[in-house]
This record gives C-alpha cells, structure tokens and sequence, in this order.
C-alpha cells in the first residue's frame, strides 16, 4: 500500500544560553560582590506546506511501515541578548547596569529574520499485532533542519575561537575604540533530530 501525504506542517525549536557568574571580593577594592549574567535566547518557528509518501507492508502479524516527506516554507528566526550586573559594596548598597560580560550593548537587543526552509523528515516503524485487540509499535525517525538560529552560535567569536569583547562596555562603562562584540545578522547552523519510539494500541 502506498499513500500520498499533503498538509500543513509547523514546527519549532527553542535554545537558550544563560551565564551567570558571582565573585566574592577580598579586600573590597571595587566592590565586595559582583554578579554578572549574560543571556542569549534564540526562536525558530516554521509555517509551510509538506508533502510525502507512506508506505506499508504485511507479512502476517508484522507490518513495516515507512514515511518520507518534506516540508517547505518560511522559518521565522528571533535571537535576543541581555545581560545585567550588580556591584554590592560592603555597607549593602547595590549599583545595576544593563550590561554583563558577553552581552553588551553593542550587541544586546532583538534581532528578527525570515528565510525560506526545507525540512525533511523520514520515519521506519514496525507494527507487531500480539492480538485482535492489541498492537506492538517499534520505531525510529529523524528529522532535518536546514537553517536554525541556535543561542551559543550568536556569541561573536575571534579566529583563535575566544569571545570578542571590548571590556570599556563592563559596568555601565563607555565604549572606547571598535565596538565588539558586534551583530551583522543572525548565525544560522543545521541541526538533525534522531528518536526512537515505542507505543501500545489497544483496540475495543
């Protein structure tokens, strides 16, 4: 047997990077706490249509099923960065600045874009029935995307792989010399999801 499959198709992927870092400081010269977090958060959605094909075969109480089909259309990408820090000096009183170590603001703020995406997904699965009543389901899919805005990718990074930042920007301070780290546009990478499922179908 062999179905053609048509519809719509939406999915989505979330990825979230947090540093948080606290320093006790003896003696207080600058402060006698400071914390630090720096926050990347990226989105992708995808609206699209898909198409495919699904396949099943019998051998008695054993049926292979397969599925392949691909969605295309737009994938909608949202990166944010923030960060903030807190200097604690030794009599309680606290000092906030928008600003942390990785998250400054010559980078902070929401960046958006749309691209077009194609996702392939294929699918193998064996059903066992053990009875009239009662069915076995073993199974393992993937799936593929192309273009997807991942947290860690959008930390601006130099050739020897270390963060760019120009620390004038730490603590409320002003920027002097070349601004970094900067933003040109959003980091995109690929990214394959592999599962393996099992089920049981009972029924009446």
């Amino acid at each position: 047997r062999l179905d053609l499959i048509a519809g719509y198709m939406f999915s989505r992927v979330d990825d979230n990077l947090q540093i948080s870092n606290v320093s006790n400081i003896t003696p207080a010269t600058f402060g006698a706490k400071i914390e630090v977090e720096d926050a990347f958060e990226a989105t992708n959605k995808f609206h699209g249509g898909q198409l495919g094909l699904l396949a099943e075969i019998d051998r008695g109480p054993l049926t292979l099923s397969l599925l392949a089909k691909m969605g295309l259309g737009n994938m909608n990408e949202v990166v944010a960065i923030s960060g903030n820090s807190r200097i604690t000096d030794l009599a309680g009183g606290r000092q906030s600045f928008d600003t942390g170590i990785l998250a400054l603001p010559s980078n902070s703020g929401v960046y958006k874009t749309d691209k077009f995406t194609i996702i392939p997904e294929a699918e193998a699965k064996l059903i066992w029935r053990l009875t009239r009543h009662l069915d076995v389901t073993l199974g393992y899919s993937c799936m593929y995307w192309n273009d997807v805005a991942m947290a860690a990718d959008q930390i601006q990074l130099s050739s020897s792989g270390l963060p760019m930042v120009n620390s004038s920007q730490w603590f409320g301070g002003a920027l002097q010399g070349p601004a970094a780290p900067t933003v040109s546009g959003i980091t995109d990478t690929d990214l394959w999801l592999h599962a393996v499922n099992f089920g049981v179908t009972f029924r009446m």
